[in-house]
């Protein structure tokens, strides 16, 4: 028993071996390696990789042709009599070929529909932005090249510009201007004329002075000079007891 598993040789390179699972990937990269050499694939089996002069000769001796000659040959297994013998007895071969049911006066040839060629032609993104107003960037130019594309697209725009303004209709205001419903808007009261006021005066309250307190109120003034009064007031009175109460302490000191 094998520990190590088979390996194939690339096509290729004769001194690259690889696993079975890894060939389509490893060729796929070798090929972009070997571009000079030309090989074709096998029908059979794609990792078969030989030069086109020697591909005849493959197909005859492919090892995986078998697979597909006992798809196409089937070789019908049935109960076999006791009087014949396996010598005498010829394979019945079923051949797998796809069978098309015409209907009667009727054939594949007269079918006129073909969903591969279509009357809708394909879609060209380069024309349309060439007609279309889209800001297009110039890649992979040179500096004089991309100036020389940047003045094109400045015209081109221009010219869109232009076309637009020559292919909207101009309408005039006065046809299409729709008179407004005075009826259905709300009128609103007027300023009042002088006439319709009454003759008598309205009374005014009476205006009074205020003066800052000091502590953000405003007050009456004649009622700031009351409490000032009476401030000066008790400070004249406590000023004539002291003097009293000191005068009495010299006489009895005199004494």
């Amino acid at each position: 028993m094998s520990h190590f598993e088979e390996l194939l040789q690339c096509p290729y390179n004769r001194s690259h071996r690889i696993l079975p699972h890894a060939m389509q990937r490893h060729m796929f990269k070798c090929r972009k390696n070997n571009a000079s050499k030309k090989l074709v694939s096998c029908p059979f089996n794609t990792i078969h990789l030989v030069p086109g002069p020697e591909l005849k000769l493959h197909l005859d001796s492919c090892p995986d042709r078998a697979t597909f000659d006992l798809y196409k040959y089937c070789i019908a297994s049935g109960p076999s009599s006791s009087n014949s013998s396996y010598k005498n007895d010829e394979p019945e071969l079923i051949y797998h070929e796809s069978i098309t049911t015409q209907g009667p006066g009727k054939s594949l040839q007269d079918d006129d529909e073909c969903w591969d060629d279509s009357a809708v032609p394909a879609y060209n993104p380069q024309k349309y932005c060439k007609s279309a107003k889209i800001i297009r960037k110039a890649t992979l130019l040179r500096p004089s090249d991309k100036q020389k594309f940047y003045r094109q697209e400045h015209q081109r725009h221009r010219e869109l510009d232009s076309d637009r303004k020559q292919s909207k209709p101009q309408t005039n205001r006065k046809k299409d201007h729709i008179p407004l419903d005075r009826s259905s808007f709300k009128e609103y009261r007027g300023p009042v004329p002088e006439s319709e006021y009454s003759s008598e005066e309205p009374k005014m309250a009476p205006e009074k002075t205020l003066q800052d307190d000091g502590k953000g109120r405003d007050r009456p003034l004649e009622k700031k000079q009351d409490t000032h009064q009476q401030k000066v007031d008790s400070i004249g009175n406590d000023i004539d007891e002291i003097s009293a109460q000191f005068s009495k302490k010299i006489s009895v000191g005199c004494k």
